[in-house]
This record gives structure tokens, sequence and C-alpha cells, in this order.
């Protein structure tokens, strides 16, 4: 794509009230690993889906991103709404500028113009094997401490494949996303992150994987209190990824995780979560406090999307 406009950009154009049927429906919970099936779990990743938000002041997800699909050799994808009062053309722009700027201008480009371009964005990677989104996330208004920007929240919401997301506190590091930690705990919601981590592995050359289970600080010791921890790094070892593991000991897991992450080089926390939503009832889940405190990349693993 041209700085110049939309000569080489694909155009969705959705009305503002239909954008499209939901073709999510019912995604269901993404299979026991391993022997996955589900189309969101492959082996290895084969595309990135960036995400750039042209209105919020966020962090690069494309410069982020070129530096992933560079590191492996994956397609990428450039996704972004026309900001209201914005013509297609002076967005086509501003889009060119920034995507020449992370070296993704040859990527395949759409421009979005709905009410809704998080829900555009869970239906153009619907049922697509391999595919990664990335996208950054702001704070959202006078509920900025709980709430991201609208299009990160509807994304997370109705995605089944993995997201990565640049956080409010992201900042950039020189090491390049080469460690997950996998955040686990006693349910079977952290099985869904498996597969994921795996892929991370098997993607990205020298990664390795750290499993990371959070216990109350005055829960009483016991010899086997690493058992769901020493239960994935065995699994993954059999699947050939490194992997160790370890657990903490804190009463607050979000700050104990990010700083724990911010001692390693190259971190990608590993959240998996039962269902995104907005309601004040997930405001204070876990996974969206590592994402708002975070200056490492997130990625959250979508555990269950049925209705």
């Amino acid at each position: 794509m041209s700085v110049a406009g939309l000569a080489d950009c694909q155009r969705a154009t959705e009305g503002s009230r239909d954008v499209g049927p939901h073709r999510w429906g019912r995604l269901g919970r993404v299979p026991a690993w391993p022997g996955a099936d589900d189309v969101s779990v492959e082996r290895k990743f084969s595309s990135i889906v960036v995400v750039v938000d042209l209105e919020q002041d966020a962090a690069d997800s494309a410069t982020f991103a070129a530096g992933l699909a560079g590191r492996a050799g994956l397609r990428t994808e450039i996704v972004a709404e026309v900001p209201r009062g914005l013509t297609e053309d002076a967005a086509g722009a501003d889009l060119g500028r920034r995507i020449a700027a992370a070296r993704l201008d040859r990527s395949p480009c759409y421009l979005l113009r709905t009410d809704a371009p998080g829900q555009a964005v869970a239906e153009h990677v619907a049922s697509r094997a391999g595919v990664l989104v990335v996208t950054a996330a702001a704070t959202w208004g006078s509920l900025g401490p709980y709430l991201l920007d609208a299009t990160a929240e509807r994304i997370l919401e109705r995605t089944a494949v993995p997201v990565l997301v640049l956080g409010p506190n992201f900042a950039p590091a020189p090491t390049l996303a080469t460690t997950t930690i996998a955040v686990v705990d006693g349910s079977d919601v952290a099985e869904c992150a498996m597969p994921v981590v795996e892929a991370w592995a098997r993607t990205f050359p020298g990664a390795a994987a750290r499993v990371i289970e959070v216990l109350p600080a005055a829960s009483i010791p016991a010899h086997d209190v690493d058992r769901h921890v020493r239960g994935y790094v065995h699994r993954l070892l059999e699947r050939g990824v490194a992997a160790s593991g370890e657990v903490l000991r804190g009463d607050r897991p979000a700050p104990l995780l990010v700083a724990y992450a911010g001692e390693i080089d190259g971190a990608v926390l590993v959240m998996p979560s039962p269902r995104w939503a907005a309601e004040p009832s997930h405001w204070f889940s876990t996974t969206r406090r590592v994402i708002h405190l975070s200056t490492q990349p997130v990625l959250v693993v979508a555990a269950d999307l049925s209705d």
C-alpha cells in the first residue's frame, strides 16, 4: 500500500448498522490438550493479523508484529478502522505511514468503516487455523484502571484465536518474545493454553516456556504443592518444548506475575481467560489486571466462547 492513499489496499466497508453476520456462532470450549482439533489450535502459527487503531494513542502493534513475523517468516495482514470524521483516503494515508515505518507496506490491508471494528476483526479471523492477532490496547475514559478501549474489549470478547495484547503500559524490549510464561491454577482452564505455548515454541526459534502458578502467601505448604506445574512441564517436555516451572506465593497475583515477567528478557505472559466480558464482574479478573499493568506483551487464550 502506498503512503499516498488506498490504491493497493482492499476496502472492507460495512454499513454502520450492519457489520455482517455473526459467523462465530457457538465456538465451543477449546478441546483438552493433546489431541485438540479446534481450528484455532495448530502446531505452529502461520500468519499474523495486525490491528492498527488510528484513533488511540496506543503502543505500536505494527512494529512489534513485524518483528515477530520477520523472525519466523509469517504472513501478515493489516486491519484498521476508518475513524469518524476522516475520509478513507486520509485514513489510508495515515495507515500507510504507520505500516511503512514498520516495513509492512507490502502486506494486505483492510480498512473498515463500521461502528464495531472489534467485532469485524473477530469475524475476519474466525475459522482460520494458525492465526495470531496482535493488537495494542489503550485505557477507556474514567474506567481506565478496569476497561480497555472498545475495539480491544470486543476483540477479546469475540475472538477464538490467540490474541497478543500490548497493554497501556507496554514498553518495547530489546529481546523479542523468546520466553512464554504460562499461568496455570488448579482448574482445567489452563489446558487451552498449552497448545498455544507449544505452537509459539515451534514457530519462533529458540523460544522456551515457563509454567507458573500463584498460590496464596498464607496457604499451608504441601509436598505436592507444585503438582499442577510439574504436570504441565512434563507434558511440554514430552512434546519437545524446552520448559521449566515454578510456584510463586503472594496475595496479589497480577502484580506478582508482572514483576516476575519483568525480570525475564523477552517474556510473553500467556493468560487463559474463560470468557472475556466488559461487565463489572470481570473488571477485577487477573488477566485483565495483568494486561493493564504489564510492560510485556500478554497472550490471551480463550478457554470458553460458548454462548
